[in-house]
C-alpha cells in the first residue's frame, strides 16, 4: 500500500504531533519537510546544516522516523541517504485499526489514543463535559485495567524477559482488554491497552448510568 507524496505534510503533522512531545514533533516535522523537498535524498550532515541541529540529534530523530515508516535510508558508500517512504507509516495503521488503543505513561497519564478508542470511550461514557483523556482515566480507574497496569509494571521489573501481556474480559462493558507493558523511545515505562469488542454486544445500562453521573 502506498500514499501520495502530496499528502505527506498534512498526514505527518497530524500523526507526529499525536505521538511525540511538542518540541520533538516540531523537529521531526522539520526533518520530514527538508527530506521531502529534495527527491535525490539528503544525508545527516545536510539535515544538520540546514536545520542547525547537531548531527547526533538529527541521527536520533532519523532513526525514529525510519522505525515509524516515514522515511527510508539507502547506503551510498559509508553514507546513508534518506528519502520519504512511499509506504503507509506504522502510525497510520495504528490510527485506523478497528480495535481501540490507548497508551499510559509511568504516571498513568493518557498520552495517546487512536480514533477507534475515542469512539469506544464515547460509547461507554456518553455526553458530559469530560475530555477523552478524562473519560479514559475514569474508565480504567473503575475496572480491572487499573490494577492490571500496576501488576504488569511489577512483572516487567521482576521478570524483564517475560512478554508482559495480560487479557482482561469485561462482559459488563462488552469489551476485552489486552494490556501490554513496554517502553517508549526514551526508555520510559509505558502501558498499551487495546480494547476489543466482545461477542456480547449488550452494554450494561447500570455501568453507563454510573459513568454519566461523573
Amino acid at each position: 500500500m502506498y500514499i501520495n507524496n502530496d499528502q505527506l505534510p498534512e498526514i505527518i503533522r497530524r500523526e507526529i504531533t499525536g505521538f511525540a512531545e511538542p518540541e520533538n514533533a516540531d523537529k521531526l516535522i522539520s526533518i520530514m519537510e527538508v527530506i521531502k523537498d529534495d527527491p535525490r535524498g539528503v544525508t545527516i550532515t545536510q539535515l544538520s546544516d540546514t536545520l542547525d541541529i547537531n548531527r547526533n540529534t538529527i541521527r536520533k530523530y532519523a532513526m525514529v522516523l525510519a522505525a515509524a515508516g516515514y522515511i527510508e535510508a539507502r547506503s551510498c558508500g559509508h553514507t546513508k541517504i534518506y528519502n520519504i517512504s512511499k509506504r503507509i507509516p506504522v502510525i497510520t495503521v495504528i490510527e485506523n485499526i478497528f480495535e481501540g488503543l490507548f497508551v499510559l505513561n509511568f504516571r498513568d497519564e493518557v498520552t495517546y489514543y487512536n480514533k477507534s478508542m475515542e469512539t469506544i470511550i464515547d460509547e461507554l461514557i456518553p455526553g458530559g463535559k469530560m475530555t477523552t483523556e478524562e473519560k479514559i482515566s475514569a474508565f480504567i480507574s473503575r475496572n480491572e485495567i487499573g490494577a492490571e497496569v500496576i501488576e504488569s509494571r511489577k512483572k516487567a521489573f521482576n521478570e524483564p524477559d517475560s512478554d508482559c501481556i495480560s487479557i482482561i474480559k469485561m462482559p459488563a462493558e462488552g469489551y476485552t482488554a489486552k494490556v501490554i507493558h513496554s517502553v517508549n523511545l526514551e526508555g520510559e515505562s509505558i502501558t498499551l491497552i487495546m480494547m476489543i469488542k466482545s461477542h456480547n454486544e449488550n452494554l450494561n445500562q447500570k455501568i453507563q448510568t454510573e459513568y454519566q453521573a461523573l
